[in-house]
């Protein structure tokens, strides 16, 4: 049965006796049964063969998944070689499953999203198992994907593959601005407690999903300038150790010495995450690309899906579902694209 894990042990057997047991092993059968009627057995008219490319940081994380553990916000993307109108072929060719670490392997609820007509990204209905080696089985060799001036777009013998990539122990952060404190769970146990000073008034800190990703600086100095505040009385310039980039507009966490005053009081910044220096060189030293950071009860507008490693996973589900051929929600798929660096973005944040 397609989608079903299997678990088998084998052992063999001679004249002299029987072997001590393999295994076990677990696997998901993901072949159709039978013709397949999106690989037609004959084109008629001018081929091309499609290719694609794997990135299991596609979340823009700055570090191949093909060499790094990864955290489990990560965002695996297929980029294909040509525009695909057949976008359900696409994904009823696509399995995702999870292999833990006794090789229990299941199938990881989920849905692709299409990002325009050639890119595909795959977010798990919940983050990604940890500890886990995550494989994207395709079967698009000989798939029909659609036309393209004119020829037949074939899935290449080369999509006949299975992607793989391995995520690290599950960290997931949660910021609270009424509560003005960072609550920190690694493998589900809660294992650290730090008071935090968020945006204030105008400068709310934006709620939701961000994901941490290689952008970090030892030392960092924030200008008000960066922020277009010309007024004297307010300038500032201020240097800052451990300094962790949510956003590319300009969010970070990072050790505030001059607002110690205010942490796990009232909100005072203009954006960033204030922390002591001892907590913020945690952050930094302790978060790998992929791991998650949540922010609620801020004040501030939802991160955008444009916004950073994050923002794709601030679309609710069911709008994500909208850009899958084969979702749950209805009507005509979603594949708009998503702006990756709006004009308007502020490259740097104040503290």
């Amino acid at each position: 049965t397609n989608g079903r894990t299997y678990r088998i042990s084998l052992r063999s057997t001679n004249a002299v006796g029987v072997s001590a047991p393999a295994g076990p092993a677990s696997a998901v059968p993901v072949a159709p049964p039978g013709v397949d009627p999106d690989k037609p057995t004959q084109v008629i008219g001018k081929v091309r063969r499609v290719t694609a490319e794997f990135e299991a940081a596609g979340n823009d994380l700055g570090v191949s998944g093909a060499r790094s553990r990864l955290g489990v916000g990560t965002l695996p993307e297929l980029t294909f070689s040509a525009p695909i109108a057949n976008k359900a072929a696409v994904e009823r060719h696509l399995v995702v499953t999870a292999t833990d670490g006794t090789g229990v392997t299941a199938a990881v609820p989920g849905a692709w999203g299409w990002l325009g007509d050639r890119r595909v990204v795959f977010r798990p209905e919940a983050y990604w198992p940890a500890k886990s080696t995550i494989t994207i089985t395709s079967a698009l060799r000989g798939v029909l994907l659609g036309r393209d001036a004119g020829a037949a777009l074939i899935g290449s013998p080369a999509l006949n593959v299975a992607y793989t990539f391995t995520t690290s122990r599950a960290f997931v952060a949660l910021v609270d601005g009424s509560k003005k404190n960072m609550r920190v769970w690694i493998a589900g146990k809660l294992v650290k407690t730090f008071r935090v000073s968020l945006g204030g008034p105008e400068w709310e800190t934006r709620n939701g999903v961000k994901v941490i990703s290689v952008a970090k600086e030892e030392y960092k100095v924030y200008r008000s300038t960066s922020l277009g505040i010309t007024d004297p009385a307010e300038a500032y310039v201020l240097p800052a150790p451990w300094n962790t980039r949510l956003t590319p507009t300009g969010e970070f966490i990072h050790a505030a010495p001059w607002a110690y005053g205010r942490l796990g009081r009232y909100n005072g910044s203009h954006g960033c995450t204030n922390m002591f220096e001892q907590d913020a060189k945690w952050i930094f030293d302790s978060t790998i690309p992929g791991d998650v950071v949540m922010y609620q009860n801020t004040g501030g507008s939802r991160v955008e899906p444009w916004n950073g490693p994050g923002g794709l996973w601030n679309i609710p589900w069911q709008s994500w579902l909208k850009k899958s051929a084969l979702g749950k929600a209805t009507g005509a798929v979603d594949d708009a694209e998503i702006n990756e660096t709006p004009p308007t973005i502020t490259p740097e944040a104040s503290a």
